[in-house]
Parts: C-alpha cells; sequence; structure tokens
C-alpha cells in the first residue's frame, strides 16, 4: 500500500507500507512534498512530487524516482495509476 506520511518536520513524503514495514520512497531532487498514489504488483508506485510550487509526475522503482513528464507545454503533471505492465495513468 502507498500514500503520505506526515515527517516531524512537517513535510509529507510518499510512503510504502509493506509486510510490516514503513518505506520513505522520498521525491525528486529538491522536493519540499511527495505523495505516492497507486502501486502495481511488481513494485512500482506512481503518484507526485513537488520541487517548489511545481508539481511533477513520478513514478518509484527499484529505489530510483523517476520524473516522467508532461504534455507539451504542460507546467505540472501528476500519476494516478500504474498496470502491472508499468503503463500509467494521470
Amino acid at each position: 500500500m502507498v500514500g503520505t506520511s506526515y515527517a516531524a518536520d512537517g513535510e509529507p513524503q510518499a510512503t510504502e507500507w509493506s509486510g510490516g514495514r514503513v518505506l520513505n520512497l522520498g521525491g525528486l531532487p529538491g522536493s519540499v512534498f511527495s505523495a505516492a498514489t497507486d502501486i502495481n504488483d511488481p513494485g512500482q508506485a506512481v503518484g507526485r512530487s513537488f520541487v517548489g510550487a511545481t508539481q511533477y509526475a513520478v513514478e518509484w522503482s527499484g529505489g530510483d524516482v523517476i520524473k516522467l513528464g508532461g504534455l507539451p507545454g504542460a507546467v505540472s503533471s501528476v500519476a494516478d495509476g500504474i498496470n502491472d505492465s508499468g503503463q500509467v495513468v494521470g
């Protein structure tokens, strides 16, 4: 399961709960907020990471945070779901 936890400093962080463990997924470099919205069976998670006031769609996979981008001309993006084949929707 994925979602958001609020750290002692008040900064929300994308979080994964699995097998009795809690994992801080983190965010993009310089991130002030991150939130995970979905995870697939292979363990890839998606959501958003805010850098300043801009949110970026991201994927967490194999310990990495990957910026997914957006449509041409978009100023922000968010990923809402991921299927078991790794296709992302937002």
